[in-house]
């Protein structure tokens, strides 16, 4: 799960990587904007992120319902790359937890 933080904006993380994620929206995304992300994870961890929005997509959701998928840079920077560690080892534990 995850939030836009300038809009209040929930948004579903379909994607997360060390360069960066994909979130899913029911409305387009302007792209070219640096804004906090703040991401939650099933531990209730929470973390707030800057990223780059790079482009954003139609898609279709599992039910049919139309959605737009928005692909997000990390911005470098010395706490953002530790934030942005924690979160991958956070996504990384969660996922081998639920194969287990």
């Amino acid at each position: 799960m995850g939030t836009l933080v300038s809009q209040q904006l929930p948004v579903r993380v379909r994607d997360v990587g060390v360069g960066g994620f994909s979130v899913e929206t029911m409305e387009p995304h302007e792209t070219g904007v640096t804004e906090p992300v703040r991401f939650i994870s099933r531990d209730d961890w929470t973390a707030e992120i800057e990223a780059t929005s790079l482009y954003c997509r139609p898609s279709v959701s599992e039910s049919g319902l139309p959605l737009f998928v928005t692909g997000f840079a990390f911005v470098n920077g010395g706490l953002n790359n530790r934030t942005v560690a924690t979160l991958l080892e956070k996504v990384t534990s969660v996922r081998m937890h639920e194969m287990d």
